[in-house]
């Protein structure tokens, strides 16, 4: 079997587009489209760190503290190393398509482990094909980099200054040009492209709160809407949108609930 799942069945109040994945307390969890969650606990024998799935639910990307490296399992096939240079690999991402990986490396020894940031070090985003196995480096800058999403030639990806800070980078693949889109005020985290390619919404971690906020993901990148979605522990996690970008569910510790982002 190549995960141990325990099904939990939960109903969604507001069901993702697509298979996705998100850290939760119990470890790496894996939600349907229906809204079902299933905890996954490893990958044919190999403990999972850190796991991404793809929109249809029959590919993954993870990395494991027992052995070096990110690893794909595609469909029914063996789990493969697609990286094992020196260094850690982290936040894997799936093309809308599912035919190309992306995903950050923190090159070098000492380099981690995922959650050590270290001053001095450059992270790096790369990005495979998955059916060439073509690996390329994207980027190659001062901080660590963190959970990536994409749509179309352009990346949107976290930025990690060490310090406690993270903001959100966007990098456009058919120019090369990149920009700092959120500053690093705060903790910024898991970019979501909505399907439609006209916004992005990420969370933001600051003072006991989190906050889910949506902006245009043209220049100038204005905000559009923010709510409130966790106090204190409850945090929220697992951003995913609806098929016609006007909902973005999320898993607020208890239940995937919605919200809806008024059309704008």
């Amino acid at each position: 079997m190549f995960a141990q799942m325990v099904v939990l069945a939960l109903l969604s109040q507001g069901a993702p587009s697509a298979w996705s994945v998100f850290r939760a307390r119990e470890g790496w969890m894996l939600a349907a489209p229906n809204g079902a969650t299933s905890s996954v606990n490893s990958i044919d024998g190999l403990p999972v760190s850190v796991l991404a799935v793809s929109a249809d639910g029959q590919n993954f990307a993870f990395t494991s503290a027992q052995s070096a490296g990110l690893f794909v399992k595609l469909g029914s096939a063996p789990a493969t190393a697609i990286l094992t240079e020196p260094g850690y690999c982290g936040w894997p991402e799936f093309s809308a398509d599912g035919q190309t990986l992306i995903f950050d490396h923190a090159p070098g020894p000492g380099a981690g482990p995922i959650g050590g940031h270290m001053a001095n070090m450059n992270g790096q985003v790369w990005t495979v094909d998955l059916r060439s196995r073509n690996v390329k480096k994207l980027t190659d800058s001062r901080g660590c980099k963190g959970k990536i999403t994409s749509s179309g030639s352009v990346l949107l990806f976290a930025h990690n200054t060490c310090d406690g800070q993270q903001g959100l980078d966007l990098l456009d693949l058919s120019t090369g040009k990149l920009r700092t889109v959120v500053e690093p005020s705060g903790y910024a985290d898991e970019p979501r492209f909505s399907p439609d390619g006209r916004r992005f919404a990420y969370l933001v971690r600051w003072r006991g709160q989190t906050l889910l906020r949506v902006a245009n993901s043209k220049p100038p990148f204005k905000q559009l809407a923010e709510v409130i979605v966790g106090e204190g522990e409850l945090q929220a996690l697992g951003l995913t949108w609806s098929r016609n970008s006007k909902k973005i569910s999320y898993w607020n510790g208890v239940a995937r609930v919605s919200w809806e982002v008024d059309g704008r």
